[in-house]
């Protein structure tokens, strides 16, 4: 099974599946079946440290608009968006991305974030705009075998610092450290699967 692409439409994923002649031991007929599963929301860490995300606003009240959250870099905005969902795509060495060495695993955390303070409304009598914050990780083990954990990103995550870490890299913004998300190890949310041959086609990554 084969991840080629996520997209707002959804999930696309295809099996190849080759008709073999036992008797001859030779390939009579190969088929490729696609499907695309839609989702709301899905955060994907690829092995060649990359992040995909489609986050979900529409849980939000009042609402926000998608086009208008980042990460923890403001200038890294979605790469296409809906009237609730955001899509982004970075490498994890990008968009104020901290890592972290937490045991034998390396752990990258960011945040996508919606602030009011960034879009004063025109009218002062506006009502209280939402603030939106959901954090996400990627964890992998320092020897990384090629695995391709999927997850869905919870608003709600708990935030906790590891017992044991040393900083490897900060965001550029000042010294603050951030809470880790401890996202893949002990419960990481839902894993749909762990494939060791997967591709997926990136659009218009944050480099």
């Amino acid at each position: 099974m084969t991840y080629e692409d996520l997209t707002l439409r959804g999930l696309v994923v295809s099996v190849h599946v080759n008709l073999v002649d036992k008797e001859k031991g030779k390939v009579e007929n190969a088929l490729i079946q696609r499907c695309t599963f839609p989702i709301r929301e899905l955060l994907v860490c690829l092995p060649e440290r990359r992040m995909v995300l489609v986050a979900d606003t529409s849980h939000i009240s009042p609402p926000i608009e998608p086009r208008r959250v980042t990460l923890l870099d403001p200038s890294c905005g979605p790469i296409d968006t809906d009237r609730t969902r955001a899509l982004f795509s970075l490498s994890l060495d990008s968009c104020g991305t901290i890592r972290t060495l937490e045991d034998n695993h390396l752990v990258y955390v960011n945040e996508v974030r919606y602030s009011p303070s960034q879009y004063p409304p025109p009218d002062p009598l506006t009502p209280p705009q939402s603030q939106y914050r959901l954090p996400i990780g990627c964890r992998y083990p320092v020897k990384d075998n090629g695995s391709l954990p999927i997850y869905h990103p919870h608003p709600g995550a708990s935030l906790t610092f590891p017992t044991r870490r040393r900083t490897v890299r900060s965001h550029r913004g000042g010294s603050q450290q951030i809470p880790v998300v401890r996202v893949g190890g002990g419960k990481p949310g839902k894993v749909y699967r762990k494939a060791k041959s997967a591709t997926v086609k990136i659009p218009s990554p944050h480099r």
